[in-house]
């Protein structure tokens, strides 16, 4: 059994409880592992595929949203446009059928 020691942050802990408070999310990053809330994110958060789920996307912290946007750049940008593209047309073909 493994016990992770991180240093409590009382800013976490505050969006923690206002994320439980207004019923959003609070899951960890698929990243970073450190929790965040659904509240947190805004018209750019990121999302990377989930390789569980056809179609679907897991969310990206806003820490690592940014860093990746400052790392990459466009092509950031380029990889969220066409993978949202790609879901919109899988689930039109799903509605289709």
């Amino acid at each position: 059994m493994k016990i992770f020691h991180r240093k409590i942050d009382p800013e976490r802990v505050k969006q923690r409880k206002y994320a439980r408070r207004h019923g959003y999310f609070w899951l960890p990053c698929p990243l970073c592992d450190e929790p965040f809330g659904g509240h947190e994110w805004n018209d750019g958060y990121g999302t990377i595929p989930d390789l569980k789920k056809s179609g679907r996307g897991e969310g990206v912290c806003p820490t690592c949203t940014k860093r990746f946007k400052e790392e990459l750049g466009q092509l950031w940008e380029a990889i969220q446009s066409i993978y949202w593209k790609l879901g919109e047309e899988r689930k039109e073909a799903s509605d289709n059928t």
